[in-house]
């Protein structure tokens, strides 16, 4: 998940994930109000699916894919347009849907909204032979609606109607990276990816209809002054581009803005948008650090500015590329000194360049670190300047504000000072997202940068004492790493239980809306078997919702995605079902432990073991030879790690050893788990990282080297393997970072310290010693990211800390695993050895839960 494609589900509800659906300040009006009399009167049947309203044509059985027929609209025009196509459709006897309410079509038009959904507002399923007539036929009725051009689709004519092929009956699943993907099934069963690219293509084998053309361009563009043209930057608002321009012999930015977006809650346009840039760029211009504006114009309703090249990294960036303390496990003392005398160099000037843009009667009004460029020699430069406004102007509400740096203060100059106090606190403690969720903990990190980094300079030290001062009403200590903590942590996640809902039992993570709420990685499986082994058992309401969801079918057939996963946790409440889906591969690249056929393979082998079942044994076997196929293609899996690489299958292969005493299986996960070494990279300090997407090196759980060293460790139980074991230690060093933004446990600190807390015990010297080290200091803190409810009970934030997550993934789940094998040594993650846990003298407890106290703010 990304920041920006959460921005719809933040709408609704402060504290978690939710549907824009729900979003009642964007429009609780239902879309169909007009038309659901006459649609039931034609026999039409209405049905939710997710966001969208379903009306089925009685006596219709759709196919599984074709061609589709979408309108678009914006929030205003949403209800007559899905007024004149329920019409429509009632008229000929043609399926279709439509976004439920007011707010979702608003939702789904903002600025971060999914490009390849932009202005999607009905989708009509029309039968092929009909086709060209129906999409013929409402252009003609829906001639003068507007609405942004649906980015997927081929246009049909100038107007609101766009054609693409694809799912009929979409299957959602996870590919073997761990991305949501869209699939339509084949007449022999196959599944075929539906792809949603933000341009329209088709299947090599699909005729494409003759649509009418569009209306001829009038004139040669302005676009065609410029030349090697390549993008920095989308979004749905429209785009942002690096271009050379001829005619002064200089690099540009061009910024495009797409008619009939409305980026922000408050419904501008995208156009008025860029245009209140294009105000502030005219009035700022010769400000040093603000973009030199050349010009503006309009092309085929799309508006441009252009302005000179910014040269530059986003202080965002520069921060995960330079702070120590994200890049070492040790960094030295001068190190951490230099930095922190680099990171108040950058906010001085940065001060200035605020200060020079106020003495011009402006602010910014949307200071974070993604719109803070820094150059190579540390200058800095603000971009993005479409929420800016006049100091003398009325004070408004900026919605595009990113979460933790806006503020509710009313005064422009105040916002602008406490958003960039945050800014220096953020360079010293980069965990301003959570504080959104929870105020108070601006003080546990401002008392953290102050213990931390000692006396700080003096411009970095008023900004925190500004915030200690703006924050006072908020002010609270750190949560308690203590004995206590995993009953709050289970006390939090019982009490935000919803039985009633159909959709979700437990809030988590953004896949729930994909994938649904019953998954063991995002939903109620992970979490229901959580409780039931490290947090005092599950509530009956828990495991009644879960087995109401079996019977009513999983989609997918996975350990965390599917059947697989709620069976295993069922089957530890006391419900045994087996899984009805083959056990072996479906595709070529479905074998991994999260999704694939290794996590089914040792489901089955669990399952079998316990209901005596042979042939769910059997069928375990079968997978792991078919998997056991692949590896001469190690290539077939393109990440590292366990959930999603070769770590995954290596932990079958062991389990498939321990139980036969056949060396083949031993070679066979030695393989595996080798291919994921290869995939590794020797960070020098920062240790041994996996290297995924775009040559970026992971540590993390799901996709890094601290996955593989949890393997590694399991496979030392068995065979002695020097090579191997030297591993160990650069893994422990990529484990041990002192900065992690996240608590969770398959992307961040979570998983960093069950590594580390599994792997200690194969270290000696220096090694473990650095390695016990690291562990305590990652319990010690992750009060910097916990949320104390005031109601006896603590709460994680999930995924970017953008909202809680009660999930096994990315919240409080999978932290309640991590400190119930601390403290018992049962397994937090399914298939893992029981460990032994070491104590310390006398109090009962595991050592490592005795914290040092670097994240209290009361000492």
């Amino acid at each position: 998940m990304t920041i920006a494609s959460a921005e719809a589900f933040l709408l609704a509800d402060a504290r978690y994930f939710e549907s824009p659906v729900l979003w009642r300040q964007g429009g609780a009006q239902m879309l169909d109000e007009d038309a659901r009399s006459a649609l039931a009167a034609a026999g039409f049947a209405r049905r939710s699916l997710g966001v969208w309203t379903v009306w089925d044509a009685p006596e219709e059985e759709l196919p599984n894919a074709g061609w589709k027929i979408h309108l678009s609209a914006t929030a205003g025009s949403a209800r007559e347009v899905v007024a004149a196509a329920a019409a429509y459709c009632a008229e000929e006897g043609v399926s279709f849907k439509h976004l439920m309410t007011v707010s979702a079509a608003r939702a789904f038009n903002l600025k971060n909204a999914p490009r390849s959904s932009s202005g999607k507002v009905v989708t009509i399923y029309p039968r092929a032979e009909d086709l060209v007539r129906h999409a013929d036929a409402l252009a003609e009725r829906l001639q003068g609606f507007v609405g942004p051009r649906i980015l997927t689709d081929l246009p049909w004519g100038d107007g609101i109607v766009g054609v693409r092929y694809g799912a009929f009956r979409n299957v959602v699943r996870v590919d073997a990276t761990g991305r949501i993907r869209n699939y339509f099934r084949t007449e022999a069963g196959g599944l075929i990816q539906d792809e949603r690219n933000p341009w329209f293509e088709a299947p090599d084998d699909i005729e494409v209809p003759p649509a009418p053309p569009a209306r001829a361009s009038a004139g040669p563009s302005p676009l065609e002054a410029y030349r090697d043209y390549s993008a920095l930057h989308f979004s749905n608002a429209g785009g942002v581009y690096r271009a050379w321009d001829p005619a002064g012999e200089r690099w540009v930015v061009i910024k495009e803005a797409r008619p009939h977006v409305e980026p922000g809650a408050e419904g501008e346009s995208a156009d008025a948008h860029l245009r209140r840039e294009l105000t502030a760029l005219a009035a700022l211009r010769g400000t040093r650090g603000v973009p030199p504006l050349i010009s503006s114009f309009e092309d085929e309703g799309h508006f441009f500015v252009v302005t000179e090249l910014v040269e530059g990294e986003s202080l965002q960036r520069w921060l995960a590329l330079h702070h120590p303390l994200v890049l070492s496990a040790f960094p030295s003392a001068r190190d951490v000194d230099d930095y922190v005398t680099r990171a108040a160099r950058l906010f001085e000037r940065l001060e200035r360049l605020s200060d020079a843009v106020q003495a011009r009667g402006w602010v910014h009004d949307d200071v974070h670190p993604g719109n803070i460029l820094v150059d190579d020699d540390d200058e800095v430069a603000l971009v993005d300047w479409e929420c800016a406004s006049e100091i003398e102007a009325a004070a408004r509400w900026a919605p595009l504000r990113r979460q933790g740096f806006g503020s509710a203060l009313v005064a422009p100059r105040e916002r602008e000072r406490q958003a960039l106090d945050r800014i220096a606190l953020w360079m010293l403690a980069p965990y301003q997202h959570v504080v959104a969720l929870a105020p108070e903990l601006e003080h546990v990190h401002i008392a953290y940068a102050r213990r931390r980094y000692g006396a700080l300079p003096e411009r970095l030290e008023r900004a925190l004492v500004r915030l200690s001062t703006a924050q006072s009403a908020e002010r609270g200590g750190p949560v308690p790493v203590d004995r206590s903590l995993t009953r709050r942590l289970a006390t939090g996640v019982r009490a935000s239980m919803q039985p009633a809902r159909a959709d979700r039992l437990f809030p988590g993570s953004l896949e729930q809306f994909s994938l649904g709420g019953a998954t063991y990685a995002f939903g109620a499986a992970g979490v229901v078997h959580v409780l039931e082994r490290h947090g005092g058992g599950a509530p009956r309401e828990a495991v009644a919702w879960l087995e109401s969801e079996w019977v009513k079918g999983v989609p997918a057939s996975g350990l965390m995605d599917g059947e697989a996963g709620v069976a295993l946790a069922l089957a530890d409440t006391g419900t045994m079902v087996l899984p009805t889906r083959d056990v072996g591969p479906a595709h070529p690249d479905d074998i991994t432990y999260a999704t694939g056929a290794a996590g089914r393979a040792l489901v089955a082998l669990e399952l079998g073991d316990r209901t005596g079942t042979a042939e769910a044994t059997a069928r375990a076997f079968a997978a792991a030879e078919q998997i056991a196929a692949m590896l001469s293609h190690d290539d077939v899996l393109p990440s590292a790690g366990l959930l999603y690489g070769w770590s995954g299958p290596a932990l079958l292969f062991l389990h498939l050893f321990r139980r036969t005493g056949d060396s083949v299986w031993l070679d066979r996960c030695v393989r595996a788990v080798d291919i994921d070494v290869s995939r590794c990279v020797d960070r020098g300090a920062g240790g041994l990282q996996a290297l995924g997407e775009g040559s970026r090196a992971i540590a993390y759980l799901a996709h890094g080297s601290s996955g593989i060293g949890l393997v590694i460790d399991e496979l030392l139980d068995v065979v002695d393997l020097p090579e191997l074991r030297a591993r160990l230690e650069p893994i422990t060093a990529a484990c041990s970072p002192e900065v992690v933004v996240q608590p969770a446990l398959f992307s961040g600190r979570a998983g960093l310290a069950l590594a580390l807390h599994r792997l200690v015990p194969r270290l000696t010297g220096a090694p473990a010693e650095r390695a016990r080290t690291a562990l305590s200091r990652h319990l010690d803190c992750l009060p910097l990211t916990l949320i104390d409810s005031g109601a006896d009970d603590v709460r994680v934030p999930g995924d970017h800390c953008l909202r809680q997550s009660m999930d096994f993934a990315n919240g409080a789940a999978g932290l309640i695993a991590v400190l119930g094998e601390i403290a018992s040594g049962t397994p937090a993650v399914p298939f893992l050895s029981r460990r032994t846990v070491p104590r310390d003298r006398g109090a009962g407890v595991p050592a490592f839960l005795v914290p040092s106290g670097i994240a209290d703010s009361s000492r």
